[in-house]
């Protein structure tokens, strides 16, 4: 490792000569305990977000922290193998999710983002009101971890970089072929 920026980092480190592992097992264990949690509360924000505060971007913040927590427990290289799609790919999906929602109330003859209703009774759940703005609050979500995906990984090539490790100008996370785990 080269540089000042380098020199820094390893200044940071005190116990990684001790434990031969820079990433604290605790904050290891906590993170990936937390995540399904994390993930249950998000989608719960995201579905009452129509009557009540919440809905796309409080549920994509809440998400995009359980992700970066879990990069800063286990590492970039960890988490990145595990990272299935593109973040690209994620905030176009989302782009396209909002501007068809929009799009999709002029062929009905209503104004851009005119939300329709209606009351959905699924088994042993009861009955809630399922709207068309959840497409544009999906596209929200779908933006905002894209994004914030995007800068974490734009953020660890710089650390990488300045710690003297080759890092590809394009890089992507990559599907992995199936039958690997």
């Amino acid at each position: 490792m080269r540089g000042e920026g380098a020199r820094r980092m390893r200044a940071r480190l005190p116990d990684a000569g001790r434990s031969g592992d820079i990433h604290p097992l605790l904050l290891t264990v906590l993170t990936r305990m937390i995540l399904p949690l994390t993930l249950v509360v998000a989608l719960y924000m995201f579905l009452r977000g129509h009557n009540s505060p919440g809905g796309g971007f409080v549920a994509a913040l809440i998400t995009s922290v359980a992700l970066v927590m879990q990069y800063m427990a286990s590492g970039y290289t960890w988490a990145q193998e595990r990272q299935k799609i593109p973040y690209h790919t994620l905030i176009g999906l989302g782009v396209a999710s909002a501007a068809i929602t929009g799009i999709g109330a002029w062929f009905v003859g209503m104004p851009f983002l005119t939300s329709a209703y209606g009351y959905v009774k699924l088994p042993f759940i009861e009955e809630f009101e399922l709207a068309t703005a959840m497409g544009f609050d999906l596209g929200v979500y779908l933006c905002v971890v894209g994004a914030v995906m995007l800068a974490l990984n734009s953020l660890s090539r710089i650390a990488r970089m300045s710690a003297g490790v080759r890092v590809p100008s394009t890089e992507q996370p990559k599907a992995k072929p199936e039958g690997q785990h």
